[in-house]
């Protein structure tokens, strides 16, 4: 079972990950080889890395949830002797590398999955991330990608991070599949901004909501003219070039779901443009303990291993890994 302060607090899995990136002869280094190391470049449009002044040019409040990670990692470094820098860059490789999966016993998980986690990014992607929880005596998750379509040889395999943005927001009783996601939790957590058609209407969607009020106050601040003269200065840091196109992304999607609700209002189908909040099904305490009284386990989740599939093994290499894998959080 993952551990719950893990999930609650990031910082606690970032430790883990860093010892375990800093130990000399590790049998995990081939894997830490594949990742961007501290200090890389990769990590410049991750928000927790911004300057104050940064932060300030993404006009969200996603800004004030960056700060606050950025204060955790200081903390947690002064408390154990480390650099900030180092706690901040494991606390982002967990975020962005971590998979989010539902426990119908444990609810939420962030797990990291090795192999699984080089995939990148697609929203459109009919290849999928599949989880398989089984109970035969010990409650255990089987991992793997199934294909959606044929795959070409030499041809590039990605998953969509967030949800698919086609399906609609919620759930509405029938949990399958993922919600989809706007793009600031894209950028928290990955860094990068989805321009994809889906993804946009999606952002659009919660922007024209009474929760996105907000955030469209702070956009407001600036018009997208103003956005796209900023961005051709070409002495823009990495990171002030991620804010601005950020926020202008937004404020794009904001008129294109404006556009699109008039047309559906036209066409009488005006509720399919509405925001919608997921209800995923997570089982009751009551059903946990009655499990726990009938002698079922479940401290104990299979990984599986490799980018194409998944299994109930991966069991092999460093204790410390195998641990992280199962209370790796954000």
């Amino acid at each position: 079972m993952a551990d719950d302060s893990a999930q609650r607090d990031p910082s606690l899995a970032a430790l883990t990950l860093l010892r375990l990136y800093q130990e000399e002869g590790s049998e995990n280094a081939p894997y830490f080889d594949l990742i961007p190391g501290t200090g890389s470049e990769e990590m410049a449009t991750m928000p927790d890395f911004f300057t104050q002044e940064e932060l300030d040019l993404l006009q969200h409040p996603c800004a004030e949830k960056a700060k606050k990670r950025k204060q955790l990692c200081r903390d947690r470094a002064a408390e154990h002797g480390l650099k900030a820098e180092d706690v901040t860059w494991a606390l982002c490789t967990v975020a962005q590398r971590s998979f989010t999966v539902l426990s119908p016993i444990d609810g939420v998980l962030r797990l990291l999955l090795p192999g699984i986690d080089m995939l990148n990014h697609d929203a459109d992607s009919l290849h999928s991330f599949k989880v398989r929880w089984n109970i035969h005596g010990v409650f255990e998750g089987t991992f793997k990608v199934v294909a959606g379509s044929a795959v070409k040889k030499g041809e590039e395999v990605r998953i969509c991070y967030g949800g698919s943005p086609h399906r609609p927001d919620g759930c509405g009783g029938d949990c399958v599949g993922d919600v989809a996601w706007t793009n600031d939790q894209y950028l928290q957590r990955y860094g990068f901004v989805d321009t994809s058609i889906g993804s946009t209407m999606v952002d659009g969607r919660f922007l024209n909501s009474d929760k996105g009020e907000l955030v469209r106050e702070a956009l407001a601040q600036t018009t997208s003219k103003e956005d796209e003269a900023l961005l051709k200065d070409s002495s823009l840091s990495v990171a002030a070039r991620t804010a601005i196109g950020f926020r202008l992304h937004l404020k794009r999607a904001l008129v294109a779901q404006k556009l699109a609700q008039a047309q559906l209002d036209k066409s009488g189908d005006s509720d399919l443009g509405e925001f919608k909040e997921a209800k995923p099904h997570i089982l009751p305490d009551g059903v946990k303990e009655q499990l726990r009284q009938a002698g079922v386990a479940y401290n104990e989740v299979a990984s599986g291993r490799g980018a194409a599939g998944g299994g109930k093994g991966g069991q092999g290499g460093d204790g410390g890994l195998r641990d992280l894998l199962m209370s790796a959080g954000r």
